[in-house]
């Protein structure tokens, strides 16, 4: 599973430099590779139970409006073996940056919109990135040079999708009305320069953390 979740690192990283390094990881520069160090796969049957539950419901109940888009994401191939995953519902792996200490509390409880964040690109909501470098900007070293991540699993459903960044409170209400009345189930937000696609989700019975992935940042020049 190593090799493998190396593989997906190494595929969905892009050397490209953003505000939000900048801001959040306090880099200058991009790391030229992410070097998985461990992987250790979640087991939490209770848990996953629920989500499960939720993702069924939502694969028998629910058509995709109009207005709403099914979304693939770039590590569908990597983690097509995996047993259970649903394109219909646009269930797909994505990355999540956090913390060592915060992986306990996500791994082992179950999350709710009160721990979300409240300053990303639509407000407050669980962010998961399609690449590793994005989620990278976000993660959190524990004193020994050693980042962490997770690999979640994430009923995308009907996305909205946008290239906008919508910090007008109305729009905001909207959006967020939008995902807790069940119209849609994600938001994807489409950086304009960079070209990442970040997904935002506020009901968190569609998120079941699956992987921690703990890495080392390798550094080379930019032109390298």
């Amino acid at each position: 599973m190593q090799a493998r979740i190396q593989a997906l690192m190494d595929a969905t990283f892009v050397r490209t430099w953003t505000r939000d390094r900048k801001l959040r990881a306090r880099e200058e520069t991009v790391p030229s590779r992410l070097l998985v160090q461990s992987v250790e796969k979640i087991d939490n049957p209770e848990r996953f139970g629920c989500y499960s539950k939720r993702r069924d419901e939502f694969s028998s109940s629910r058509a995709v409006p109009s207005e709403y888009e099914i979304v693939s994401v770039i590590s569908a191939a990597y983690f097509k073996e995996l047993a259970g995953v649903d394109p219909c519902v646009s269930e797909a792996f994505l990355f999540h940056g956090t913390s060592r200490d915060s992986t306990v509390k996500i791994a082992t409880r179950n999350l709710r919109l009160g721990h979300a964040r409240s300053d990303g690109l639509f407000g407050k909501a669980g962010y998961f990135a399609e690449h590793s470098s994005k989620a990278d900007e976000y993660s959190k070293q524990d004193g020994s040079g050693v980042y962490t991540m997770m690999i979640c699993r994430v009923v995308l459903g009907a996305t909205l999708v946008t290239d906008e960044h919508h910090n007008d409170a109305r729009r905001m209400r909207e959006l967020h009305g939008a995902l807790d009345r069940g119209d849609c189930q994600s938001i994807m937000g489409v950086r304009r320069k960079t070209g990442y696609r970040e997904f935002a989700i506020r009901d968190f019975e569609l998120v079941y953390p699956e992987f921690i992935v703990r890495y080392h940042k390798q550094w080379t020049h930019m032109d390298d």
